[in-house]
């Protein structure tokens, strides 16, 4: 018997996932379909619906509803002018209700309206445990419910978002609007002391307990994590992130650069790199297979399978690449 060495840990957290971001393989599991109050961890969905629905140089004039606010606030006033993506930086890094409020108005017309965005876009992304029933994650009278598979599908959307992205990694930022200067240091601890985290949001109430959300990148690979009643360990949190980076890598599967097959005359391409993580003892399980249409139809030649320990990962469509010939050569450069 030969002694071995093996990383264990107790997660501080009563639901907890650890996922590839790009191709939503679970790394880590624990409870996470159980469902949950999901806190200002909600202000995600609020700031994605914000960047992909708003402009994000429009002035908001901050109406009456921002009189009902409470929590954590960004503390601004009825009748100032405030650019939306202030607003955003102030619902991300200091997890203002007002501005939650204040963006829902913009964005929706009405609060009612905005949840029903809310909720829309989680079918859309395939988060069938979730429900919304305000922008902001307060939970005294209508509560925000999901899971923590479900919230890593919404953070694994949100971090493809260069916008999203630059927002919720920001650790300090100075605006002004009509009225006053507002100077902001973000309140998740872990974007000062990790460097490969990404973005990151923290929530809070006495009903959820703490949840914090984060996404970190590092050697081409492209984690998020969330965690319910995870007590901000950060520690914990850096330790679980560098434990599976030293664990997986991101493979290339498909390299649509150097894809090239022949069928009936024609050459075959894709469009789309695939990559999946994997551990070194898991390569031998990634096979790929082509299946070639008897006839082309719409270009398509037909369509690579990728699987993994024999369960169906993804598909790409093999395209049909134009013949060329001197008359159409000649053709394009007098059309163009």
């Amino acid at each position: 018997m030969l002694p071995i060495n093996v990383l264990g840990y107790d997660i501080p957290s009563k639901s907890l996932i650890l996922m590839d971001r790009d191709s939503n393989r679970i790394l880590y599991s624990k409870n996470s379909n159980d469902k949950r109050l999901i806190a200002s961890t909600t202000k995600i969905m609020t700031a994605i619906l914000a960047i992909e629905y708003g402009k994000l140089d429009d002035i908001v004039l901050v109406g009456d509803e921002v009189i009902k606010s409470y929590g954590s606030n960004i503390y601004i006033n009825k009748g100032e002018n405030i650019l939306l993506i202030d607003l955003i930086y102030g619902l991300m890094m200091r997890s203002g209700n007002d501005c939650s409020l204040i963006i829902a108005k913009h964005i929706g017309k009405t609060e009612e309206n905005f949840v029903n965005m809310m909720n829309n876009k989680a079918k859309e992304l395939g988060m069938t445990d979730t429900t919304f029933s305000n922008p902001s994650g307060l939970d005294d009278y209508n509560e925000n419910i999901s899971t923590a598979h479900d919230m890593a599908l919404l953070i694994s959307y949100a971090s493809k978002n260069k916008t999203f992205l630059e927002i919720a990694s920001t650790k300090n930022y100075k605006i002004d609007s009509d009225k006053k200067t507002y100077v902001w240091k973000n309140r998740c601890e872990l974007l000062f002391n990790y460097p490969y985290l990404t973005s990151c949001k923290t929530g809070y109430t006495p009903k959820a307990g703490k949840v914090l959300a984060t996404s970190a990148t590092k050697n081409n690979l492209n984690l998020v994590m969330i965690g319910f009643n995870y007590g901000y360990d950060y520690e914990m949190q850096k330790e679980i992130y560098e434990d599976y980076f030293n664990r997986y890598k991101n493979y290339q599967i498909i390299d649509k650069d150097n894809f090239n097959i022949k069928y009936d005359g024609l050459t075959g391409y894709v469009k789309n790199d695939f990559y999946y993580p994997l551990k070194e003892d898991e390569i031998n399980k990634i096979v790929t297979k082509v299946e070639l249409n008897k006839k082309v139809l719409n270009k398509e030649l037909g369509s690579i399978y990728v699987y993994f320990d024999n369960e169906f990962l993804h598909k790409e469509i093999i395209y049909a690449k134009e013949k060329t010939n001197l008359f159409s050569k000649l053709f394009r450069f007098f059309q163009s």
